[in-house]
């Protein structure tokens, strides 16, 4: 009953905003199922889809802050970003130079691949035509009219009325929304509202577009450049292609002179005389090759134009009307963002009127304007400084030249400061504290040195990633197999989009000849994405389209069936479920050839890359770190490598040179493989899936549908391995495989009932063969001597399994994220973590293959009750009793009690996940969880508490926000809408002016997040955990006050509460925060320690306004002495601040306990904190005056490393294990890490037992922590430094900002003092724009609050 079902929307105009609308409504209405569809339509004024194929200029497609018209085209129609990657300019990087594109003065290169090509996966340079025509073209031919010009329109007169439309050859239309969409010099706009009128910038565009060149200047292959002259005259030039320049001169003119331009370019004679006279002297300020490029102009590309622009109008909707892009906030060039506003428009109407739950057109519309308005300001305001800084003269001009000469020749090398090695800059080991002491000039050079290496004088690149171990290595893959092709796969992906540079050379050695050879070979196989069996989520994780290709491949039916001797009458069937959580539409297993998934990842691999034909048959190991890998082929090549990655198969012949004790185990069963020509149809019963039939024999049938016409089949049956190896050889000879067939497999088959005999009779020799069932547990996998095996060269593993790709496919994924981003420091450590969880997981789908094996081929009694009970199975199942996967029951954690003693973000959450882990992988019965909380309710300590990030970045104790998004559905938005105002985080020195900063940006639904954070009350987090717990779980108003430990596994433990009550439960888990008393009970020697810092906080009451300066975002600001003060939003009214300083514990824990007297507090309010608070600027002294002294509160910071033990049936998780300080940042984080991989490791970490699974967890979680803890003490020393050392920092963060200011599109510039430029990340939600009534505002009231606009 949706309010579009049914209607007709209409477009006017078909450029990039209208047909990126038409697409994304499109979609929106056909995911939410709308019926009946809105009728959509697009009226363009061209008469043809390739008019302007030809004209227009580039734009950056990007992916970033307010300019995001890359992830709309990503979350549009399949297929549209790889069309506009092939159309991309040639060239990536940007270039500010002067006079000439042959010298830079500032570079923002962009990353490489192993072949030095640049990649910058976060834009694309593309003309515009280009993507209006790939848009354009995804539009149904029927919902596009050509050649209709819109003049006119009469707006509804109240809503259900229609709106009427004119156009140019006098015909009229009515639709029920009319989408304005035409541009910058919108008719309608001029029809409807023409008060509403473009301003000119001041600066008059001039374009040109060479002819074809047989040779391209030197310096464009790098990218696009704007170069600078002595004059407000600015050049910007591009390639369009391998063959062709596009170029534009701006400068600054009287408004009519773009006219009088125009007019000159319709006279071929008199635009003639402008090329040979006017031009070269408009020119005349910049050097070569423009001058060359202008003789090679064809005068017919010749165009000129003003830069114009205008702030959004009001655009409610309420009258049928609503406006996107140009049509309703007209940008110039200058900008970079009109194309990506446009799409960005586009895409949030649509997702508003269908997703954004209103009841009705104008409040989707009202919704979307209030969210797009301030964006569009922000980027209008931007263009206008960039025009004034591009087109200065004078004395402005000189020391901007100056400025970026002297960033670009001198201080390159640490332009990503902020991705440095901070612990070689420090010189601290990992375990090592830092003191306070200033750090001398030697000592501080001799940290630099070792911080940027020897990128002195390189360009601006990530320095961090030019020192990652894989850099410019050679990384040798032997097999092209599942494993192998996905390890390249994942590996370049985790390459990119990390940024290392030089990429590392990947190169994979396959035995066949071409990617087709073994086509129609091998069998099929589940590609499952749950438990141990994860390999569909790794070809969710891999390069786009994968998965959408082995979709469509996948065998017809979907569900597994367990038979008694006849497909026709299944004892159980598996229905394929949902894949919950994880793709809505797909289901969560595919049933696939082996050969179409390995073809779909190989041909995805640059066939540059693949060497076909080179069999590895040996490899010398390097003898010590450093050293290559020395590879040896069958024809009598050799090839050196840093890394080798051996994934060719069970059969590896390179394991059998060099590990010749690692041999493959026979499983005590042969299997007889065939698949049937094309059949006219799939016998009855196979349409539902593929069969696993029972005899009263030792012989097991599978049986599936490779497709409508095909069937693949197996009988398996226990011989003696030399009987497997004697029919191994006979398939080869095809007059032995056709009388075995004749004979011998008839027989065989005569103990099933049909259509086994059919399909037999219907099988083309060419595809018999006959195979031993093999497999062998993992052997060390250390990577020591620069070899590493995945796949089935490390674990071979029979089909029986049912894991054998998946396996790989994990492998594969797991390997490649260690070594790129494991956080390691070579990759001998990164290939022992990923053995380390790989090889338990490897050796459990051996165990459960061997039992499958027993049981499916067992006879008599064995083989009596196996079939009743999957018999009982059957009847049961067919009750709802879902019973589909019985073999959970039998986790160590069904039945059990769970007990969890405190209810902070740690223990609410690990109550979220387990019963969340445990209801998806069905164990039952299902374990009983009590939640024991010492508060009254859930709402006891809503006030109390401050506020911290919950981060995205899978780095250490930084990925809580990670495990909210996993957690049950509900929670992230709940949140989303509690978070603070502002959330970018800025550096200060005394004042609240930022020295340093991280940039805001925003998320999907155009709320401000900073690098994926979400800044938010810990009690916020705490309520929204807690309010998803089942009541029944919860036990308020019990404190756990010590506890008796299991005597032996299988025994209780017993929990004592403050009141005097006992319980008992299987597994205690300690959550009850840094002054943990179940730890002091139990663990006595386990104490916190001091971190030097006391720390003051204070929140004030509710303000009439909150300081400006705080709406952008959390401060730092850095003391002249060893004081610091952080403050930030609470919320609109209300502000939280901190103040902490050096002094002894017993001093600090005085403080602590004195503010907890009223009177104490309020004299210590009155005379110390002021004193305390005199290093600092205002707002801090006003947010004093308005703090209640009941708020005030005192803590020592306190943080202790993690202690070792884990046993007796309880874990310690969250800050009763390892307390941090607030300086960390990462407390909460850490603590809702804790509870993820404790829940994970407890359900699907393949373990036999909850002690192996808790030892698992404390393995990965406790170096976290540490990293954590080492990282907070070197914070608060910084930040507690005074001297020498406080004056240095300080003028590096000066630095830092300075330059990452230059690198990145989320700050720029603005004017703080007459010729003076600071850096400053500014968040859009902090506008004037927002703070105007519907998120609205008018020209004069922008140029009242910032003045240097005019």
């Amino acid at each position: 009953m949706s309010y579009l079902a049914g209607k007709r929307i209409c477009i006017s105009g078909g450029g990039i905003g209208g047909s990126a609308f038409a697409l994304a409504l499109e979609q929106a209405c056909k995911l939410s199922n709308i019926l009946p569809r809105p009728t959509i339509k697009i009226f363009e004024r061209d008469p043809s889809i390739s008019t302007q194929e030809n004209l227009g200029w580039s734009f950056g497609l990007k992916a970033e802050g307010g300019s995001g018209g890359l992830q709309v085209i990503r979350q549009l129609e399949r297929g549209i970003v790889e069309d506009l990657e092939q159309l991309q300019e040639p060239g990536s990087g940007g270039h500010i130079c002067w006079r000439t594109p042959y010298n830079s003065m500032v570079s923002f290169t962009p990353k490489k691949d192993k072949d030095g090509n640049a990649i910058d996966i976060d834009s694309l340079r593309i003309m515009r035509s280009h993507v209006r025509r790939t848009l354009l073209s995804r539009v149904p031919s029927e919902s596009v009219e050509f050649g209709k010009v819109c003049i006119s329109a009469e707006p509804a007169r109240k809503p259900g009325q229609p709106v009427q439309m004119t156009f140019a050859d006098g015909s009229t239309e009515e639709c029920d929304l009319l989408v304005v969409a035409e541009g910058a010099n919108s008719r309608l706009r001029a029809a409807l509202l023409p008060h509403e009128v473009n301003r000119y910038a001041g600066v008059c565009m001039l374009f040109g577009r060479t002819g074809r060149l047989n040779e391209l200047p030197k310096g464009l292959w790098r990218g696009p450049h704007i170069s600078l002259s002595r004059t407000s005259t600015t050049l910007f030039m591009g390639l369009v292609d391998k063959n062709t320049v596009l170029w534009s001169l701006s400068t600054k003119d009287p408004e009519t002179r773009a006219a009088e331009l125009r007019d000159i370019f319709q006279d071929p004679k008199a635009v003639q005389d402008f090329m040979d006279k006017e031009l070269p002297e408009l020119a005349a300020g910049f050097k070569e090759p423009l001058h060359s490029m202008i003789r090679e102009t064809r005068p017919s590309s010749l165009s000129a134009f003003n830069a114009i622009d205008k702030l959004p109008h009001p655009n409610s909707g309420e009258n049928g009307i609503v406006y996107i892009g140009d049509a309703w906030h007209p940008m110039s060039p200058f900008s970079g963002s009109g194309a990506n506003m446009a799409l960005q428009d586009a895409w949030e109407l649509a997702q508003q009127l269908v997703n954004g739950g209103h009841s009705n057109t104008q409040a989707a519309i009202s919704e979307f304007a209030t969210r797009a308005a301030p964006r569009s300001v922000e980027a209008i305001e931007r263009s206008h400084k960039i025009i004034g800084v591009a087109h200065s003269d004078g004395l402005l001009k000189l020391l901007i030249v100056g400025l970026m000469s002297l960033v670009g020749f001198f201080i390159r090398p640490i332009a990503s400061f902020k991705s440095l090695d901070w612990r070689s800059f420090w010189k601290l080991s990992p375990g090592s504290k830092m003191d306070s002491k200033p750090m001398s000039r030697q000592r501080t050079l001799e940290g630099l040195r070792s911080a940027c290496g020897k990128a002195r004088r390189k360009p601006a690149v990530l320095l961090i990633w030019q020192m990652a171990y894989l850099a410019g290595k050679r990384i040798c893959i032997a097999g092209g197999g599942i494993a192998g092709a996905a390890f390249a796969l994942a590996l370049e992906q985790a390459c990119k989009l990390n940024g290392i540079s030089p990429m590392p050379s990947i190169e994979v050695f396959e035995r066949d000849t071409t990617v087709a050879t073994q086509e129609n070979l091998g069998w099929s196989f589940g590609l499952m994405s749950e438990g141990g069996t994860g390999g569909l989520q790794a070809v969710r994780h891999l390069e786009r389209g994968i998965l959408e290709e082995l979709e469509a491949l996948q065998e017809y039916g979907n569900s597994g069936h367990l038979c008694w001797r006849t497909a026709y009458k299944p004892l159980v069937s598996f229905s394929a479920k949902r894949a919950k959580g994880r793709d809505p539409q797909g289901f969560d297993s595919i049933r696939i050839m082996r050969s179409y998934v390995r073809r779909a990842l190989l041909s995805r691999v640059p066939q540059e890359a693949v060497h076909y034909g080179k069999v590895c048959v040996s490899a010398e190991p390097a003898c010590k770190p450093g050293e290559p890998v020395q590879m040896r082929f069958s024809d009598g090549s050799s090839e050196k490598c840093d890394l080798l990655v051996v994934a060719d198969g069970a059969n590896s012949k390179l394991r059998a040179a060099l590990l010749p004790q690692e041999v493959n185990c026979y499983a005590g069963v042969c299997m007889l493989m065939g698949r049937t020509g094309r059949l006219e149809e799939v016998p009855r019963g196979l349409e539902r899936g593929p069969h696993m039939s029972l005899s009263w024999a030792d012989t097991t049938l599978f049986m599936g549908p490779v497709d409508r016409t095909t069937v693949l089949w197996s009988l398996s049956f226990r011989a003696s391995e030399s009987r497997a190896a004697e029919l191994h050889t006979l398939f080869k000879d095809p007059s032995a495989a056709q009388a075995f067939k004749d004979n011998e497999l008839l027989k065989l088959a005569a103990r099933f009932q049909e259509p086994l005999q059919s399909m037999i009779r219907a099988t083309r020799i060419s595809s018999l063969s006959a195979f031993p069932a093999i497999d062998k547990l993992p052997h060390s996998n250390t990577g020591a001597n620069g070899i590493v095996y995945i796949g089935d060269a490390w674990h071979p593993m029979s089909p029986f399994s049912g894991s054998g790709a998946n396996m790989a496919l994990q492998d594969a994924w797991e390997l490649a994220q260690q070594l790129v981003n494991g956080g390691h420091s070579s990759a001998q450590a990164a290939i022992s973590k990923f053995a380390q969880q790989a090889a338990p997981r490897s050796s459990g789908a051996i165990d459960k293959s061997h039992k499958i094996i027993g049981l499916a081929h067992s006879t008599g009694l064995l083989k009596l009750l196996f079939v009743v009970l999957l018999t009982l199975f059957g009847l049961l199942s067919r009750l709802k009793l879902e019973l589909a996967y019985t073999y959970t029951a039998m986790s160590f954690l069904a039945g059990k009690r769970i007990a969890v003693s405190g209810a902070g973000i740690g223990g609410s959450a690990f109550a979220l996940a387990l019963e969340q882990a445990c209801r998806l992988s069905r164990i039952t019965p299902l374990p009983t969880i009590k939640v024991f909380e010492r508060d009254a309710n859930a709402s006891a300590r809503e006030n109390i508490g401050y506020s911290f990030s919950l981060r995205e970045h899978a780095d250490a104790g930084s990925g809580g926000l990670q495990v909210i998004r996993q957690l049950e559905r509900g929670i992230l938005e709940e949140l989303e809408q509690l978070q603070e105002p502002g959330n970018a985080m800025h550096i200060c020195y005394r004042t609240f002016k930022p020295l340093f900063g991280s940039p805001a940006s925003r998320d999907k639904k155009g709320n401000i997040m900073t690098q994926e954070t979400l800044r938010i009350m810990r009690t916020h987090v705490r309520k929204a955990l807690l309010a998803r717990i089942p009541p029944e779980y919860m036990r308020y108003g019990k404190i756990c006050t010590s506890a008796e430990p299991a005597a032996k596994p299988g025994d209780p433990v017993q929990i004592i509460f403050a009141d005097g009550s006992t319980d008992e439960c299987d597994l205690l888990v300690v959550a009850d925060g840094a002054s943990s008393k179940l730890r002091a009970a139990l663990l006595p020697q386990e104490v916190n320690r001091y971190a030097g810092i006391s720390m003051m906080f204070g929140r004030t009451g509710r303000l009439k306004q909150v300081p400006p300066e705080l709406l952008r975002g959390q401060h730092l600001l850095l003391g002249k002495t060893s004081t610091s003060l952080f403050m930030a939003t609470v919320d609109k009214n209300t502000v939280s601040w901190g103040l902490s300083s050096r002094m002894p514990h017993s001093q600090a824990a005085e403080l602590s306990n004195r503010l907890k007297d009223p009177a104490a507090a309020q004299e210590f309010m009155d005379k110390e904190v002021p004193k305390l608070a005199d290093g600092f600027s205002e707002p801090l002294h006003s947010m004093i005056r308005e703090t209640p002294a009941s708020s005030l509160a005192a803590l020592p910071a306190m943080d202790r490393p993690p202690h070792a033990v884990h046993g007796n049936g309880i874990v310690y998780i969250g800050d009763a294990w390892h307390p941090m300080s607030p300086f960390s940042g990462s407390g909460a984080n850490m603590a809702l890490l804790d509870a993820w991989d404790l829940a994970q490791q407890l359900v699907n970490g393949g373990h036999s037992n909850a002690q192996a699974a808790i030892s698992q967890f404390a393995a990965e979680a406790a170096p976290r922590s540490l990293g954590a803890i080492n990282s907070s003490r070197r914070v608060i020393a910084v930040a507690h430094s005074d001297g020498l050392f406080k004056f240095m920092f300080v003028l590096m963060l000066r630095i830092m900002g300075f330059l990452t200011s230059l690198g990145s599109t989320a700050p720029y510039w603005v004017w703080r003092s007459p010729g003076r430029l600071l850096p400053s990340w500014r968040q859009p939600a902090a506008t004037a724009a927002q703070k105007h009534a519907g998120g609205f505002v008018s020209l004069q009231s922008v140029l009242k609050q910032k003045p240097h606009l005019a």
